[in-house]
């Protein structure tokens, strides 16, 4: 079971827009948004600044794949 599905929050990550912010990120993985941060600094988690932006992007996609190589245990 993926840290998604075992929160069941995988339909409503789906509804949501293509990418995330860090702190929505942090919400669907249920961890601090500076756990985010880390992630993404050491590359467990791939995401990315559009153009000018400051502010880091997730894909869905790289969110549910970075969920399902980390399964819960529940």
């Amino acid at each position: 079971m993926t840290m998604l599905e075992s929160e069941g929050l995988e339909e409503e990550l789906m509804s949501l827009q293509n990418t995330l912010s860090i702190s929505e990120a942090a919400f669907f993985l249920r961890v601090n948004y500076h756990t985010i941060y880390r992630l993404i600094c050491s590359g467990q988690l791939k995401a990315y600044r559009n153009g000018d932006e400051q502010n880091w992007r997730i894909s869905k996609e790289s969110l549910i794949r970075y969920s399902e190589k980390h399964e819960t245990i529940n």
